[in-house]
């Protein structure tokens, strides 16, 4: 029996020691709180529906655990999930955050959020096609004038919540200046400009223009 108990025992003290060492760092580490600005993100977003709620990107959490796990390289991963699987049909959907749909380090707890919830508007989809108003500054110099102007594609495909897109009946493109043209004719490439950020091109919204000037 004294055979085994003494067999080894430099690694039986060893491992002794190195125990006794991490259960005091345990104990002993500090319990601090701080707070942190965390990104909202989604998941499972429905296809046929858009997000249209003005809301903050970001949540501050009010969060406390061990001085180990709340450095900022170990928050860094923090974030807010919200899981839109049951949102099936347009209307308002109010999501709490707390625990259950915030990500943090294991061993850190959530004291609370600021909001402690959101509320999402979602709308139908629309998609349709728009016409392309080409504009041109005025020529500084008399004398000459445009004879003609045609634009490549003469419509755009425009996306985003029913509501909005179904109020936009054109879009412009960027101004040409024409002043160096004195006769003959010239191809732009230019970008239309959708003037509400929550519609948006359906391809790059890049359209060619020929003016020809006489």
């Amino acid at each position: 029996m004294i055979g085994l108990l003494t067999a080894n025992w430099r690694y039986k003290l060893g491992s002794v020691v190195l125990a006794g060492l991490l259960w005091l760092g345990v104990v002993e580490e500090t319990e601090l709180a701080t707070s942190v600005l965390a990104p909202i993100q989604y998941r499972n977003v429905p296809k046929d529906l858009e997000m249209t709620s003005d809301i903050s990107d970001r949540v501050r959490l009010d969060i406390r655990g061990p001085a180990s796990k709340i450095g900022p390289s170990v928050l860094a991963d923090t974030k807010v999930l919200l899981d839109l699987v049951g949102v099936k049909r347009p209307g308002e959907r109010t999501f709490p955050i707390d625990r259950a749909n915030v990500v943090l380090p294991s061993g850190v707890d959530l004291d609370r959020s600021s909001p402690s919830q959101v509320r999402l508007q979602f709308e139908a989809r629309m998609t349709k096609l728009v016409r392309v108003a080409v504009r041109v500054k005025p020529r500084g110099e008399p004398g000459f004038e445009i004879a003609s102007q045609r634009v490549e594609p003469a419509e755009l495909e425009i996306a985003g919540p029913l509501g909005r897109v179904e109020n936009i009946e054109r879009v412009e493109t960027d101004l040409i200046d024409i002043d160096h043209l004195k006769r003959g004719s010239e191809v732009f490439t230019v970008h239309a400009y959708l003037a509400d950020p929550q519609v948006r091109f359906a391809g790059n919204g890049r359209v060619t223009v020929r003016i020809d000037v006489k």
